[in-house]
């Protein structure tokens, strides 16, 4: 009996020798997937974040240059002369190079979200978003990134305007500071320069009574096309990658926060657009001064053009006092933003579409 005992005690005991043995076995088996886990995870984060420095590097690169006044000449031109001086290529629509981390690839987008070519002479107009992606061993990192246009001095049709950044909140709008002066052939109204000199009685400024100006028929402007909500934006007889105003951005216009103003005015005064006409009694004149007698306050220039009925015959006494524009809104008639003489606020209304009125281009 005792040695039956003894052998069963033999047995139970090895028997649970094995079973904590197998536990460490398993133990040990799971540390040790564990940690190649835990490594390979560490390095596939390692990767990617190498792969994410790697792109934020070069894009920050890139965005100097995006950022860059076009000058005279201008450095870069096109896209293609853009990925040069970061010693890639473009081909199509890609950029491609390599960095000591891996390989970046970016493409360039317009406001409709269409690809913008390596070879568009328009690109610095015309990009409204970057897609960057950086490749570092398998580690792909991508960044989408949205470009605000360059605002600076545009031609178009032989005549250069210029042009300024107006903030409303934290959202710039880039506005032609000049009305449109285009030849459309037809379906528009040139009014020549008035080359009398007039004496502001106030400023002691002078200048002409009237620049050249040129009114248009709202389908002139629009050429023929008219805003939807899928397509809102319409160039119309605007330079490329310029667009013919909604209401809303002259209302903006009129809450501006940030007018490129020399020196610094209250806001009140910013804030009057009022302030831009520009007439016979109020020529364009900067008084450094006193400089609550300048009449042109926002650097809009809203030379008061008039109006013309549709037989193209000028409304009396609308020429010097009134700055009326044409928008992209309309149904059987089209809205207009009017500045005024005697008004210190921007108002609207709606106008025969086959009237003659003010075009100011913008870019979103």
């Amino acid at each position: 009996m005792f040695m039956l005992m003894h052998r069963y005690y033999k047995g139970s005991a090895l028997v649970f020798s094995l079973v904590v043995l197998s536990f460490l076995l398993m133990s040990a088996v799971s540390l040790a997937t564990i940690s190649a886990i835990a490594r390979k995870s560490s390095l596939s984060s390692k990767s990617s974040n190498i792969a994410f420095q790697s792109a934020d590097s070069i894009l920050e690169r890139m965005l100097q240059k995006i950022y860059t006044t076009p000058g005279d000449p201008d450095p870069y031109p096109t896209i293609s002369n853009l990925a040069t001086s970061l010693s890639s290529s473009c081909s199509g629509s890609t950029i491609s190079g390599s960095t000591t981390d891996g390989t970046y690839t970016a493409k360039f987008y317009d406001i409709n979200d269409t690809v913008v070519t390596c070879n568009d002479t328009n690109w610095h107009d015309a990009v409204r978003k970057v897609k960057f992606q950086s490749l570092y061993g398998t580690n792909n990192r991508a960044i989408e990134i949205n470009i605000t246009p360059t605002c600076h001095q545009v031609e178009y049709g032989g005549v250069t305007y210029p042009a300024s950044t107006f903030v409303t909140g934290i959202v710039p709008h880039c506005w032609m500071t000049e009305d449109l002066n285009y030849d459309t052939a037809s379906g528009d109204l040139w009014n020549p320069e008035d080359v009398t000199v007039v004496t502001n009685p106030v400023t002691g400024g002078s200048g002409h009574a009237f620049p050249e100006q040129r009114l248009y028929t709202w389908d002139t402007a629009m050429k023929g096309d008219s805003a939807t909500a899928v397509t809102p934006r319409k160039q119309g007889i605007c330079p490329p990658n310029w667009f013919i105003p909604f209401p809303s951005d002259f209302d903006d216009l009129g809450n501006s926060t940030d007018k490129p103003i020399p020196p610094a005015l209250p806001q009140s005064q910013k804030n009057n657009l009022k302030s831009t006409l520009w007439s016979a009694w109020y020529p364009y004149t900067f008084n450094a001064t006193d400089p609550n007698l300048n009449k042109d306050k926002s650097l809009f220039k809203a030379f008061p053009a008039g109006s013309a009925d549709a037989s193209g015959t000028m409304v009396a006494d609308t020429r010097g006092k009134y700055a009326y524009y044409w928008t992209s809104d309309a149904g059987v008639n089209a809205t207009v933003a009017t500045l005024q003489y005697n008004n210190s606020g921007l108002s609207s209304s709606t106008i025969d579409k086959s009237t003659y009125r003010s075009v100011r281009c913008i870019k979103y």
